[in-house]
């Protein structure tokens, strides 16, 4: 009998006992297969949050670090910020995505936040105007 023709007896069975975990410091769609939460994901209060804004479409004349909207950009993130009740640690514009290192007390007030901020960006660097369409 040939050795390559042999079967090895470990490969016929699955393995037995716990299912392996993932480790500690990875993260990725292989690990949430059979994801399906039913909570909402925790905010802490009392942590910053790293929020990246990220478009597509922010490429040359549309870019966030175009000179006509760098300083609008801040100053609307800033203006709105500070109406939201939000502290903003550190910012960035990476041309075509924003890096926000921000404080919420309440998922209210973050969610308020990003939402204001995305729509009135996109209306700003797209040349949108309210209520007519593109």
């Amino acid at each position: 009998m040939k050795r390559s023709s042999q079967q090895n007896l470990f490969d016929q069975f699955p393995k037995r006992g716990r299912k392996q975990q993932r480790p500690y410091d990875h993260f990725g769609g292989k690990y949430f297969e059979n994801y399906n939460p039913q909570v909402k994901r925790p905010m802490d209060s009392k942590k910053a949050l790293h929020v990246v804004l990220k478009s597509s479409h922010a490429k040359g004349a549309r870019s966030f670090k175009n000179k006509i909207y760098e300083q609008s950009i801040w100053d609307m993130i800033s203006k709105h910020a500070q109406i939201n009740g939000i502290k903003i640690y550190e910012y960035a514009n990476g041309g075509n995505h924003l890096h926000i290192l921000l404080r919420a007390t309440h998922r209210d007030q973050y969610n308020r936040f990003i939402r204001t901020i995305t729509g009135l960006i996109a209306r700003l660097v797209g040349q949108i105007r309210k209520g007519f369409a593109t």
